[in-house]
């Protein structure tokens, strides 16, 4: 739609739908702003859409920018993946040492021979390749909005939960809004947008992914791009139907079109659904008293994420202590995008 057809849509619309038509422009100026703000903090916001990515970001994009200068990559075969992450200079050693940095590339899927893969540690570091950079990237989405949020609380002191967000302009209004809407919170209520918007350690979601993916092996993983294991009980979300799931269950395990977006859904889901009040109360603690461990702490609190309960995480323990997942918290992205998208062959 052009910007003289959206003009005319909205002068000729009645009154209900001329609203909604401003609404919808103030939430478009709104994410200038932000964009902005993010220009200014230093991180970068080049395009959002990369070469191959025609549909990878339709899934929900939190920020604008939130992908700035990452390229994306479809690896078809765990060689040609490997061939791609020594391009990209991936050395997760180095990660590991915090002597180099994380490359920015959007891995759209794994290798769909990873199963295959019988050196452990070979398939081990194609998975850390794969879902290292997607978690990094998918955190600063949320320390940017973070970041913003706290902007508006300084700029906007007099707001409260008990006075609503009338106060604002709508630029700032109609983006907090919506972020109130997606995290459950009321308008207003700095405290409780705050306690639920923030990273979650690496390790942590490494671990869960291990765990849930089996390395990314699983036909979850392989076939619905599903690493956490996230069910659903709605017939209009994309999801497979277990093997072994007992007589008189519905629920299937949440599918999506690419690996962040599972990142994204599964992060949405610990910083909002109530059976996670625990770890978002205990993470705001470590924040005030930083842990070396933060992933095995908040791992403590997921007894309800699986039905082993103390079992669950006690695996997840394990998993962090055994693959040394507590280095890669430290992790951090390339600062700028140097890295040449690459294709498969089944991508021409």
């Amino acid at each position: 739609m052009t910007v003289r057809t959206y003009a005319a849509r909205v002068f000729s619309a009645s009154g209900p739908r001329r609203r909604l038509f401003a609404g919808l422009a103030l939430s478009t100026i709104a994410g200038v702003g932000l964009t902005l703000t993010i220009l200014l903090s230093g991180l970068p916001v080049a395009g959002l859409f990369s070469a191959d990515s025609d549909v990878v970001q339709q899934a929900w994009r939190p920020a604008p920018g939130s992908l700035a200068g990452s390229k994306v990559i479809r690896p078809v075969t765990a060689e040609h993946f490997e061939t791609l992450l020594k391009q990209a200079d991936f050395d997760l050693e180095a990660i590991r040492a915090d002597t180099a940095a994380v490359p920015r590339i959007y891995v759209r899927r794994l290798p769909g021979d990873l199963v295959e893969v019988e050196d452990t540690l070979r398939r081990k570091k194609l998975f850390f390749g794969a879902l290292l950079p997607l978690i990094l990237m998918a955190n600063e989405e949320l320390r940017v909005e973070r970041a913003h949020v706290l902007a508006l609380q300084a700029r906007y002191p007099e707001v409260t939960k008990d006075s609503g967000l009338d106060e604002l302009a709508d630029v700032d209004r109609y983006w907090l809004e919506g972020l109130h809407a997606r995290y459950g919170t009321e308008p207003g209520d700095w405290r409780a947008l705050l306690l639920r918007l923030d990273e979650i350690p690496v390790s942590l979601m490494m671990a869960q992914a291990i765990q849930e993916s089996g390395w990314g092996t699983s036909r979850f993983a392989r076939d619905g791009n599903a690493l956490f294991g996230q069910r659903t009980w709605n017939a209009d979300e994309d999801g497979i139907v277990p093997d072994l799931r007992s007589k008189g269950q519905t629920y299937r395990v949440k599918s999506f079109p690419d690996l962040m977006a599972a990142v994204r859904s599964y992060m949405q889901n610990l910083n909002t659904h109530d059976a996670y009040a625990d770890l978002r109360k205990q993470r705001a603690r470590l924040k005030q008293q930083p842990s070396s461990a933060p992933g095995k702490a908040l791992a403590a609190t997921l007894t309800r994420y699986s039905e082993e309960s103390g079992g669950y995480v006690k695996a997840l323990s394990g998993l962090i202590r055994d693959n040394d997942l507590s280095a890669l918290n430290a992790a951090r992205l390339r600062p700028s995008p140097d890295l040449v998208a690459s294709r498969g062959a089944e991508d021409s």
